[in-house]
């Protein structure tokens, strides 16, 4: 889990310096957002839980992790890459399984604390999309999407973290519970993709 946790943390952070690097923002913002994006949910969460040091303090390939998406979004040509709708998708894709092994992080980091389901769900939820959150009042100076947006997207988080407790609680391994849910979203998406894409039947 932790090779997966590394992977998503350089996604996330890849992610946030190119939201910044499109914006033409400073390389101090840069720096922020990658780093608010990838470790800020699991820092609120390890703050609330008040378990011990700060797991990127802990152990330095965090950091170095980050720094690498970094290096990365600066020395190749990431975002225009994105613009290509396959690799668009592709990197959507990424961020979903990112998204889901942060909550599934989260969940285990509460569980090990004997925590009640309701905080299990709560931390799931903090550490999956807190960051991503969290990067866009500061940067921001407000949440970027509009308030239908937000809602969906903690409505999607919740749902999300609610079956990966279920799955853990149940006795699966917490990246055969990443796999699991992420299989159930992408079908979802898919099949409403589809169902966007089909002719309208008209109605005589």
């Amino acid at each position: 889990m932790l090779y997966l946790d590394l992977l998503s943390t350089f996604i996330c952070a890849l992610a946030g310096a190119c939201m910044m690097l499109k914006t033409r923002r400073s390389m101090l913002a840069i720096v922020a957002a990658a780093i608010l994006s990838s470790t800020g949910g699991g820092t609120l969460r390890e703050i609330l839980l008040a378990d011990g040091a700060v797991f990127w303090l802990e152990d330095v390939r965090y950091l170095l992790t980050v720094l690498l998406a970094i290096f990365c979004t600066l020395i190749l040509p990431i975002a225009s890459l994105t613009a290509s709708a396959r690799l668009k998708r592709l990197f959507e894709l990424s961020l979903i399984l990112a998204t889901l092994v942060f909550i599934a992080v989260g969940v285990t980091a509460a569980s090990t604390q004997d925590a009640h389901l309701a905080v299990l769900l709560a931390m799931g939820v903090l550490t999956g999309i807190g960051g991503g959150l969290l990067r866009d009042f500061l940067l921001f100076h407000r949440i970027k999407t509009g308030a239908a947006a937000r809602l969906r997207l903690l409505t999607i988080t919740i749902l999300q973290s609610a079956m990966i407790v279920a799955l853990l609680e149940s006795g699966s391994s917490a990246v055969s519970a990443v796999m699991v849910v992420t299989t159930i979203h992408v079908t979802i998406l898919g099949t409403v993709n589809i169902c966007r894409k089909a002719p309208r039947l008209r109605v005589m």
